[in-house]
């Protein structure tokens, strides 16, 4: 499985916070909603990210734009510096640091984990973004959240209630508006800020 990595050797120290938790309030999401969401060819999002590990932590904001099997992540402000771009097309990699250094390869899988510290899968993270769990493998539902490949993926998803009409979709077809990604040695946080679903941009 290819995974989104980012070299962390400009991180500050911090502690793990590995707390589950739940969010009563936000109703359950039908099964019709999921089936749906795994339909989406085209996608896209911004809003934040922060990641904690060990051995450190770092922030960005997060631009990601999906369409079929060819994703696009942009990331800003990551490390005090300017844009960084990563581009996934099935088993192949490219990250644009955005300095005239790009790095690629067609073994996405085994090119990151030999050159950088945190790994989070991106192929499974393609689904979790939009609150469903990756079909390829078997997962176990806890209240609006569930655990896949021994991650626990958190979900507070925007309700019906001061909900700009350009984020609502249909009945029960809610997109999550936190993800939370997490197991006992890292932790990713999305806040996201604005979904397209209808006029993401093909690339």
């Amino acid at each position: 499985m290819a995974a989104l990595v980012f070299s962390l050797s400009a991180c500050t120290a911090s502690t793990v916070n590995t707390t589950i938790t739940s969010y009563q309030d936000v109703p359950t999401w039908g099964k019709e909603g999921m089936k749906s969401l795994y339909k989406l060819k085209r996608w896209q999002f911004s809003g934040r990210m922060a990641v904690e590990q060990k051995k450190g932590s770092w922030t960005a904001n997060i631009d990601w734009q999906h369409h079929e099997k060819d994703d696009a992540i942009k990331l800003s402000g990551l490390f005090g510096q300017g844009a960084t771009l990563v581009r996934l097309k099935e088993n192949a990699i490219s990250i644009d640091f955005g300095n005239g250094k790009v790095a690629s390869s067609e073994q996405a899988q085994h090119y990151i984990s030999q050159q950088f510290g945190l790994i989070v899968p991106l192929q499974a993270l393609r689904y979790w973004v939009l609150g469903l769990p990756d079909p390829a493998a078997e997962y176990q539902r806890f209240g609006e959240g569930f655990s896949q490949y021994d991650w626990v993926i958190e979900l507070e998803r925007w309700r019906w209630e001061g909900v700009p009409d350009r984020w609502r979709w249909e009945d029960d077809k809610q997109l999550p508006r936190k993800v939370t990604v997490l197991n006992r040695k890292a932790k990713l946080k999305l806040v996201i800020d604005q979904w397209d679903v209808n006029n993401a941009e093909a690339r």
